[in-house]
């Protein structure tokens, strides 16, 4: 039944995000093409409009796709499950389990997807200010870091690390559409004022999981202060922070296991949020 539900929240969510995704992408050729253009000087003034006009637009686009993908993650888990079309939903034969990852899942894509293509509207729009040399030297520098990371002997460790990495960014948007839900959950308990009881409730998850990660921070660093980890790692807590590792490999297997503790941080996290919102759909059900 999840596979339904997706299908359903995919087909009425495309409807909106792909002609934006569209008229973002055909506005940065538009503005790499005016960009490119040559006029004669008489012709100046109007290229010179038509270069403001284009670049405001697709700035307008760009801050458009991401108000819109944020508005929408909201507006149809509101509406949806806590508004009146909430009725229907919960008749069917589907748990509120469901419904949630049926939610989260389509706002996961969706998020992602604005992302990349707010990231290749920007690189086809100033591409025609990128030169040759430019890109060459990028791929010169990613070999060099490669052999460095091979003559140190720790090449084959950086693909774990680069993995935690993007599975950390993947975790956070998670989290972050997670707290958006469970604070509607909990603001559509109140009888009144039930946007502004989700805006303080989201307000507040997030004081509750700064508070988490900060003291979570502090230990570590408490931990790792003035402790020897290995040959050439020393770490100490001084006024500016902590000292730099001076051995990479000894760094980065500190770093993976650094990263898979904020990972179990974060899954811990994120299931918290899962259940406040799954349970508060099942058992405080408030629909008005």
């Amino acid at each position: 039944m999840l596979g339904k539900l997706l299908k359903y929240e995919f087909r009425a969510t495309a409807r909106v995000f792909l002609p934006m995704y569209a008229l973002l992408l055909v506005m940065s050729f538009v503005a790499r093409l005016v960009y490119g253009a040559q006029m004669t000087e008489a012709q100046g003034t109007l290229l010179t409009v038509l270069t403001v006009v284009v670049t405001i637009a697709v700035i307008g686009l760009l801050v458009t796709v991401a108000v819109v993908t944020l508005l929408l993650i909201c507006r149809r888990f509101w509406n949806n499950l806590l508004g009146r079309e909430g009725y229907l939903m919960n008749v069917l034969p589907v748990s509120s389990a469901e419904h949630v990852w049926a939610k989260l899942i389509a706002a996961a894509v969706w998020t992602v997807a604005s992302a990349a293509f707010s990231v290749a509207a920007l690189i086809i729009m100033l591409s025609r200010f990128a030169e040759v040399g430019s890109f060459r030297d990028f791929w010169e520098g990613l070999r060099s870091l490669r052999e460095m990371l091979r003559e140190y002997g720790v090449a084959g460790k950086t693909g774990l690390l680069l993995t935690e990495g993007v599975a950390l960014l993947l975790l956070s948007l998670l989290s972050y559409v997670l707290k958006i839900y469970a604070a509607m959950s909990i603001g559509q308990l109140a009888n009144k004022h039930r946007i502004w009881a989700s805006v303080g409730a989201y307000f507040g998850i997030g004081i509750a999981e700064s508070i988490l990660y900060s003291r979570y921070l502090m230990l570590r660093a408490i931990h790792y202060s003035g402790a020897k980890l290995g040959s050439g790692l020393h770490v100490e807590i001084t006024g500016e922070g902590l000292e730099v590792f001076d051995d990479i490999r000894t760094a980065i297997p500190v770093i993976n296991r650094e990263l898979v503790w904020m990972l179990l941080l974060g899954l811990i996290f994120c299931a918290a949020l899962f259940v406040v919102t799954e349970r508060l759909l099942k058992k405080r059900l408030n629909l008005q």
